[in-house]
């Protein structure tokens, strides 16, 4: 397949998009794929038609690259078709030496097995089928949807921590207002679930420090924390009576100021339920493709990346290999260290593998410039704006 031998056009299809259509053609190689391939209800036709359907509708792809593709896909069914039946006698005739050539169907079994394996996610897979439906998710939403918090850029973004943190009391509504109003790409937020499973912002696992109220948040309703208000932060006397705000509240504010939602993940014991309900929050606003999660424990990313591949993951974790590693697995995302960790040499690194940088708080003028010229590509801060004063 000669498109397979030469850089597309237009570099909106990737090296990973061609690699996996690559994988597509040598699971055609196998008797099970060819059996629910040709069955009319094979997840691997279906994802192929997807493909296609999507990319022809791809405004971002000029007309030769959309024809280059559709020319593939025509191709992946052409050797699908066209080889059926030599490989299906064959296949059939290895099976029927079973007892006088058992090394042959050792090694089929062998191959067959480890491409069942992890795909590109990780995500263990019982058939083949069941891999190339899940490379095919993959691919769909993180390689083919174009994803601006993805795209370097020549100038650094700012994230606005807690809101717009050092005058407005943290995780409010009013908070992402003036972020929004201020000029900041996003807003970063605290969010915990309730025990009736509300997630709501807050970055204590306790509402004491921050309401007249006090009490663990995932032992308490959503009516019994919003019988309580928020009596502290910065500014809080020209802001009384407000009320613990719900993710949703935020997902509006931020839809309604156009700014970009960074999800931390806090507190602890959620159920599949709980990310069912978050991922859902999310899509019914339309962020999937636009918002950051993020978080300290990555086996909450874990969970958010078995229900999305379009959401963009930024696990706050120190750049070194095996966490560069682990980023490039989750696929569709950045990594997110403390500041003070940075340098020259370590953002260099990340960038070196294709993995865009965000970093927090920074409140220092001197700091943050000395991080933008490194090349970081998000900062986090209560009130540096854009850049702008530096």
């Amino acid at each position: 397949m000669t498109l397979f031998n030469r850089r597309i056009t237009d570099q909106e299809l990737s090296n990973e998009l061609k690699e996996q259509l690559e994988l597509i053609l040598s699971y055609a190689n196998d008797f099970e794929v060819f059996s629910d391939f040709t069955s009319g209800n094979s997840p691997v036709g279906q994802k192929l038609t997807e493909i296609l359907g999507y990319v022809g509708a791809m405004p971002e792809l000029k007309t030769a690259a959309k024809k280059d593709f559709v020319n593939a896909i025509n191709e992946v069914y052409s050797q699908v078709v066209e080889n059926k039946s030599s490989l299906t006698s064959s296949l059939n005739s290895v099976k029927n030496q079973q007892t006088s050539d058992s090394t042959k169907i050792t090694s089929l079994t062998e191959v067959t097995n480890n491409a069942k394996k992890n795909n590109v996610t990780g995500v263990a897979n019982s058939t083949l089928v069941e891999r190339l439906d899940n490379d095919y998710k993959y691919l769909a939403n993180t390689k083919m949807i174009a994803n601006d918090i993805l795209t370097p850029t020549s100038k650094t973004r700012f994230i606005g921590h807690r809101g717009f943190n050092f005058g407005v009391p943290e995780n409010t509504l009013i908070g992402f207002q003036y972020a929004g109003n201020s000029g900041f790409y996003g807003v970063e937020t605290d969010v915990q679930c309730t025990k009736d499973g509300y997630w709501i912002l807050h970055h204590d696992t306790t509402i004491d420090r921050m309401t007249n109220g006090t009490g663990s948040i995932k032992d308490m309703t959503l009516a019994d924390i919003r019988q309580y208000y928020i009596d502290a932060g910065n500014g809080i006397d020209m802001y009384p009576k407000m009320r613990v705000p719900t993710f949703e509240d935020f997902l509006r504010t931020c839809k309604k100021y156009n700014i970009i939602p960074v999800i931390e993940i806090k507190g602890s014991g959620y159920t599949g339920s709980n990310y069912d309900e978050l991922i859902r929050l999310i899509k019914k606003h339309g962020f999937e493709n636009k918002c950051v999660v993020i978080s300290f424990t990555t086996s909450f990313l874990d969970e958010i990346r078995k229900r999305s591949y379009g959401i963009v993951l930024a696990p706050l974790i120190p750049i070194n290999t095996e966490n560069l590693n682990y980023v490039k697995k989750l696929g569709n995302a950045m990594i997110n260290p403390d500041n003070s960790t940075l340098d020259d040499a370590t953002v260099d690194m990340a960038h070196q593998n294709g993995v865009l940088v965000m970093t927090w708080t920074v409140n220092n003028y001197d700091r943050a410039k000395a991080l933008m010229d490194m090349g970081v590509d998000y900062i986090t801060t209560d009130f540096l704006v854009g850049g702008g004063k530096l």
